[in-house]
């Protein structure tokens, strides 16, 4: 992958997107409202971004009897009225994968 791959998604993220992609935002955008409504759900773009604002990812961050630290990160579960959003969009409500990292303690250097 070349190392200008990522420039779309990064302009995206500061708001600078060229005219394609926000027609290409606009059309999935489009798309998702459609099959909402096919399923019953007629609300706002915003009211649906607040319903899912919720959703995070969370770090738990644990020392061990060896002086190792691990991280674990995992998503929080999708509530009852999210989960009728994914159902109704055709998609999991899953985010990310559950991870698990583990740190070795540095070691000391003697002079």
């Amino acid at each position: 992958m070349s190392p200008t791959a990522d420039i779309p998604k990064m302009l995206g993220n500061t708001g600078f997107q060229d005219n394609a992609n926000r027609r290409q935002s606009r059309d999935r955008r489009e798309r998702h409202r459609h099959q909402l409504k096919g399923k019953g759900i007629h609300r706002s773009w915003e009211w649906l971004r607040q319903q899912l604002r919720s959703r995070t990812r969370i770090t738990v961050t644990m020392n061990t009897r060896e002086n190792k630290t691990i991280h674990v990160r995992k998503s929080t579960r999708a509530e009852p009225h999210q989960q009728i959003i994914y159902n109704a969009l055709g998609i999991s409500s899953q985010i990310g994968v559950s991870q698990r990292t583990t740190v070795e303690p540095k070691k000391e250097k003697n002079l």
